[in-house]
């Protein structure tokens, strides 16, 4: 019973608010594409352009908590995107002992948030962003909002009595970025970059000599000046004040007074404001690696072999990054993680 301290073990209840005016998504787009071969087919490919405008998206807007709900679905919202894919395959050696086939595969791919809510709460004659959930108009999905870290508060600067309130000796000094000389969230974050990549690329080789063959294709994701960022700061929480005591010194490059030029904010103290570091996650990776050997028919026909081939091969071998979390390329950052695997098979193929 309720009001008796007991809880209700079975029972039925609203979890949402049903909106009858819910439609569905509506996408239309520009699909241009080509394909193409020159030089008697030793150089040939395919372009693709694309440009789409999504409306009426699915969102969950945000409800006055009297009406007993949190939030409702409705159509609401235009995203638009547009991109660049192409592939291009080149016979670069062709004997009758040696032969070498090389492709290449790019894209680069953008979006921009054309509308979110429609509302101009403010009455600038803009519709408003939506900060709450890192969504502003005319930018990307994936945004880093965040305040602009322009160095470290050191020790000097206490004795000057330069350190606003709120920060201490080796904590961030953040821009202020409407010189008004204090620091507000709504007044001093700005975007800082995005998630999303600049461009992916992609490069395979295949080459035969006699009976080997081997395969090599190597991937790469860059970020431009402003694109594929992450988290670089392992002081996630910035709650927990972890002391000097429980980080091994020199394990990571964290402010003390004997170590001014770090790149991380000392441990020890929480400040007023809490911005965080990101980094750049390009990298380059040599992510597929086989060999493989036939041999010569004449030699199976003996043990009535039809084919025999023996390969290894290996994934994930290396990978050039400055990057300082696990993977990069799935934006792991210093929270509980793994790195990406490496990975060897050996084996036989056999065809009576």
């Amino acid at each position: 019973m309720f009001g008796d301290g007991g809880a209700a073990t079975q029972g039925e209840w609203i979890t949402s608010m049903e909106n009858n005016q819910l439609g569905w998504e509506t996408t239309t787009g520009l699909n241009v594409g080509a394909d193409f071969s020159l030089l008697n087919s030793k150089l040939y490919g395919n372009v693709e352009y694309y440009n789409n405008n999504t409306k009426d998206i699915l969102y969950a807007i945000q409800l006055p908590t009297l009406t007993g709900f949190s939030s409702m679905k409705t159509n609401s919202g235009k995203v638009a995107n547009h991109g660049l894919e192409f592939t291009l395959t080149g016979q670069i050696i062709k004997t009758n002992e040696l032969s070498w086939n090389a492709t290449v595969n790019f894209s680069r791919n953008r979006n921009k948030i054309v509308s979110i809510l429609g509302a101009d709460n403010n009455g600038d004659g803009k519709e408003d962003d939506l900060i709450a959930n890192n969504l502003f108009i005319g930018e990307p999905q994936q945004v880093i909002y965040d305040y602009k870290i322009i160095g470290m508060w050191q020790l000097a600067d206490r004795v000057a009595g330069v350190i606003p309130t709120g920060f201490f000796p080796g904590t961030y000094k953040i821009a202020d970025l409407n010189k008004d000389g204090a620091y507000t969230a709504a007044a001093d974050r700005t975007i800082l970059g995005y998630n999303d990549p600049s461009y992916r690329l992609g490069i395979s080789n295949m080459l035969d000599y006699k009976r080997f063959s081997l395969y090599l294709f190597i991937n790469t994701i860059q970020g431009g000046k402003d694109y594929y960022y992450g988290p670089d700061d392992p002081f996630i929480d910035k709650q927990d004040q972890l002391s000097y005591e429980n980080v091994p010194k020199g394990a990571w490059d964290y402010w003390m007074p004997e170590n001014p030029n770090a790149h991380f904010r000392r441990l020890d103290v929480a400040t007023q404001l809490h911005p965080n570091r990101y980094a750049q996650r390009n990298f380059i990776r040599l992510q597929d690696v086989s060999i493989s050997y036939t041999f010569n028919k004449s030699l199976l026909d003996r043990f009535n072999i039809r084919n025999l081939k023996v390969f290894i091969s290996g994934k994930n071998l290396v990978t050039i990054t400055k990057w300082r979390g696990w993977d990069p390329e799935t934006g792991t950052g210093f929270t509980p993680g793994m790195p990406v695997m490496a990975s060897y098979t050996l084996g036989v193929n056999v065809e009576f």
